[in-house]
């Protein structure tokens, strides 16, 4: 790595690091440079503005978690079914994240007013899984597991759609405090798309399954949430 991508990658740590600690309102570009003992110039050099900074940190994210759900469907076996169970599972909002990461993005993006951060990410993960994604129900096709007449385009409205979906439990999970629960909402909401992928794919009853409902419970007490345990069913 060269020294100047070096530089940037520890203004990213530095950044995150207080963005997690002090919250993103709370933290000025002057508190990194005290923080890195770098001058205004080192800073912009690399970064125009705080957001900017922020845009990077959650771009890097979202390759990272799409690496993982790559990797996870690659070692999930040889079956389209597990690895499109392994892709969604590992690769999306509620897959193994960083509880602090994920408390910065609802209380930028979707508490927030930085629609921008959700659109990086649409744009990342869009990009990363649709090729993957497409030879997966390809290979469904061939296997007689899926039964689809367009999988290219299928391929990309699955995504857009989880994208979607994804926003909106975003936007229930920032408002929580605001309203009443929204839990059975949202194990609606997830039921009902898991229940259309696999209606849209054509494939056997029961084998869709995107979302591990016991980490969405799991993450919820762990930001305060849920006053006890929670595993609901799909």
């Amino acid at each position: 790595m060269r020294k100047g991508e070096r530089r940037k990658q520890e203004i990213l740590d530095t950044a995150q690091r207080l963005f997690f600690d002090r919250g993103y309102e709370n933290t000025a570009i002057q508190d990194i440079l005290d923080e890195m003992g770098l001058s205004k110039g080192g800073f912009y050099h690399h970064f125009g503005s705080k957001l900017e900074l922020l845009e990077s940190i959650c771009k890097r994210r979202a390759e990272e978690v799409c690496a993982r759900g790559i990797r996870a469907a690659q070692e999930a076996g040889d079956h389209p079914v597990a690895k499109l169970n392994a892709l969604f599972r590992e690769g999306g909002f509620f897959g193994e994240e960083a509880l602090r990461y994920v408390s910065l993005i609802l209380s930028t993006a979707y508490g927030g007013e930085l629609s921008q951060l959700r659109d990086c990410n649409r744009a990342v993960t869009l990009t990363t899984f649709e090729p993957l994604l497409q030879e997966i129900l390809l290979d469904g096709m061939e296997r007689e597991v899926f039964y689809v007449r367009r999988p290219e385009n299928l391929a990309r409205l699955i995504i857009l759609l989880a994208l979607d979906v994804t926003d909106e439990l975003g936007f229930m999970i920032a408002g929580w405090k605001k309203h009443r629960n929204p839990l059975p909402r949202m194990i609606d909401l997830l039921a009902t798309y898991r229940e259309a992928v696999e209606k849209m794919l054509n494939a056997p009853y029961g084998s869709i399954d995107l979302v591990d409902m016991r980490r969405v419970a799991e993450m919820l007490q762990a930001l305060g949430l849920l006053a006890g345990a929670m595993t609901p069913d799909r």
